[in-house]
């Protein structure tokens, strides 16, 4: 790869991953006070779809400072029960999220097949490939989710969490939440990532932002090439065109000069 395409690849990823991972942060940190839920997915999905179609498999780099973003936002919510799913200690959550992730290089066998920025160019087949990202993500983090909770696919997991809350009298009152079920209903739970991935695609894809970049690049060198030729061109058509006029004119003097000199 040569020098200034690595050096734009490492400041595109670098940049994406940074808002990404700040995004990503702040939503499992507050999610829980509008929403009974917490997700797995918010802004990861559309920043993963964004960074392979930019750059293929050298996309999937951000994935795992993503999924460590949301654990750490989520591990400092003052929701008990939302830091306790975000644990550090929780790895089976953290290597299914980051498993189902890589699950979105899948898209490099399309756009292999055929070019990226024209797949893009059609909303439909792009959210048609993102929804099936979606899809593929919520299926394969679920079933390693079960796999690294039980060691099969057909058990639930259960994963108590005692947390006390205050009733009306003011008396202390222990409840219970299977932590698991966050995982186990991911589909549902992740549904405002994929809100955010339809609407952050249409956006960016209306502002020529998301493409591949290599393609990219190498139409807008393919576009200068022929403006030049155009310019160069359009450039000796003038300069002929000068030459013409120039010749005409000298002929027509001496036309009139030997005709003045003649009636002299």
């Amino acid at each position: 790869m040569n020098k200034s395409v690595l050096k734009y690849m490492v400041i595109d990823l670098l940049v994406l991953t940074v808002i990404g991972c700040i995004l990503e942060g702040l939503v499992s940190r507050f999610i829980g006070f509008l929403l009974d839920a917490a997700p797995t997915i918010t802004f990861s999905l559309l920043i993963v779809f964004i960074a392979v179609a930019r750059w293929k498999l050298w996309g999937l780099i951000p994935i795992p400072f993503l999924v460590m973003s949301t654990i750490l936002g989520g591990h400092f919510s003052e929701i008990s029960y939302y830091a306790a799913f975000y644990s550090f200690s929780n790895w089976q959550l953290i290597l299914s999220m980051t498993i189902g992730l890589l699950a979105i290089g899948l898209n490099v066998i399309l756009f292999r097949n055929h070019k990226t920025n024209k797949i893009l160019k059609s909303p439909w087949k792009m959210l048609l490939i993102l929804v099936a990202d979606y899809i593929i993500y919520c299926v394969i983090q679920f079933m390693f989710y079960r796999l690294f909770t039980t060691g099969n696919l057909t058990s639930v997991a259960n994963i108590p969490f005692i947390y006390y809350t205050k009733d009306e009298s003011g008396n202390s009152v222990e409840n219970m939440k299977n932590l698991a079920n966050y995982a186990e209903y991911g589909f549902m739970y992740n549904l405002f990532g994929l809100a955010v991935g339809v609407v952050g695609s249409l956006v960016l894809r209306s502002q020529g932002a998301l493409n591949n970049a290599i393609e990219k690049l190498i139409d807008d060198k393919k576009q200068r090439e022929a403006e030049l030729e155009y310019m160069k061109s359009f450039g000796k058509f003038n300069f002929s065109d000068e030459s013409e006029e120039k010749t005409q004119n000298d002929e027509s003097n001496k036309i009139e000069e030997k005709q003045d000199s003649s009636e002299q």
